[in-house]
């Protein structure tokens, strides 16, 4: 898909974007003999429209994946694609369509810090959806906040058919913890 940048230039970026660990990291990553091996370098490359997929296997983030446009990140099934955090927040929606499905949630961690709500999960501003994930092995231990797995704060935002299960929740101050936060939302 083109998208103008300045009057006459145009960028190109693709609408599927691929991610996979036999990937040959061509760019723009649209076929899977292409695709990348890093989900942060695929959704960098994503415009309003596109599709990142994941092959099974475990990726390992970067960086939290921010969703803030319409962006749909889909695994093989949450118990064949797991997106491994490395002690950040795994994934940041706030684009009503933004979605993400079909994926294995863990190594999410959110801390007094950095007071990040929501380890694996958080759907704030526009909103978005998570949809058949499972969110494991996440942790949140945040002073004064509600330490919290997956936070939801919007009212276009839901999160269905998802397994959330043997994640570690702390509030440190007296504060209630819980693996979920919904303060609007489904």
């Amino acid at each position: 898909k083109a998208v103008p940048t300045q009057a006459d230039a145009v960028e190109v970026h693709p609408t599927r974007v691929y991610v996979s660990h036999a990937g040959s990291s061509t760019y723009p990553y649209e076929t899977p003999e292409k695709a990348t091996t890093s989900l942060n370098a695929a959704i960098a490359e994503t415009i309003d429209g596109s599709t990142v997929i994941l092959d099974e296997g475990t990726h390992d983030l970067t960086a939290t994946v921010e969703l803030d446009k319409e962006v749909s990140v889909l695994g093989a099934g949450r118990d064949k694609t797991t997106v491994n955090a490395g002690k950040r927040r795994a994934f940041y929606l706030h684009h009503g369509k933004a979605l993400l499905e079909g994926l294995g949630i863990t190594g999410g961690l959110s801390q007094d810090s950095s007071k990040t709500v929501g380890a694996a999960v958080c759907i704030s501003g526009a909103g978005g959806k998570v949809r058949s994930c499972a969110m494991f092995g996440n942790s949140s231990s945040l002073m004064g906040d509600p330490g919290d797995i997956v936070s939801i704060s919007s009212a276009d935002a839901l999160v269905e058919s998802c397994v959330i299960t043997n994640n570690a929740g702390t509030s440190l101050g007296g504060d209630k913890s819980s693996m979920i936060y919904v303060g609007e939302g489904i």
